[in-house]
């Protein structure tokens, strides 16, 4: 499906529609409605900030593994690293305005959201602000490299944290191996196996 807003195109793809009405339903946490609107506010942010840089967006596309932006004015260096921060950071500042009106799910939410995209994993925002920082001075191929050890790292971190402090919650392992398909899959494109 597909409609326009302030002249850009939003294409949000059926699986990701039918993916969200589904957690919805199966939700029993009454956590997703605040997930929905804080990853909204991080997305708008990146978006935003794009914009302050003069950067003309033509589409977004909303998948269920990725966001994908098409520019008519492509941004630079800067306003990639500033946009790639004002996700996270977006939501590091909602949540402390969260926890002073004891909005407690929405400040969990959105403080969990803004340290899990600060982590240097492939797709996310923290591995995109290393490639951005890197790009042009390693090569790509160690820039792959560094990030895949740390996306590798960072998974590992997040699922020994899950197995000592939440008893091995089935939640973060799915969330987990949701983080980590992308690195392979990368990895996969990069070799051309696939």
């Amino acid at each position: 499906m597909s409609f326009n807003i302030f002249g850009i195109r939003f294409y949000v793809s059926y699986i990701f529609v039918s993916m969200l009405t589904l957690f919805s339903a199966i939700d029993k946490t009454e956590t997703f409605i605040p997930m929905i609107i804080s990853i909204a506010i991080h997305e708008f942010a990146h978006c935003f900030m794009l914009l302050m840089f003069n950067c003309r967006i033509k589409s977004v596309k909303l998948t269920i593994v990725a966001v994908g932006i098409e520019y008519i004015t492509p941004p630079d260096k800067t306003a990639v690293l500033f946009s790639l921060l004002a996700g996270p950071i977006i939501n590091l500042v909602v949540s402390f305005f969260c926890l002073y009106f004891r909005l407690d799910t929405l400040f969990g939410v959105n403080l969990i959201l803004s340290i899990i995209n600060f982590l240097p994993i492939i797709g996310l925002d923290g591995g995109s602000i290393i490639d951005a920082l890197l790009d042009g001075v390693i090569s790509r191929k160690a820039i792959l490299v560094l990030l895949t050890v740390t996306s590798g790292c960072s998974v590992s971190a997040l699922l020994t944290l899950n197995l000592m402090c939440f008893n091995n919650n089935y939640s973060v392992i799915i969330f987990c191996i949701y983080l980590i398909l992308p690195v392979f899959l990368k990895i996969l494109l990069k070799e051309k196996r696939i």
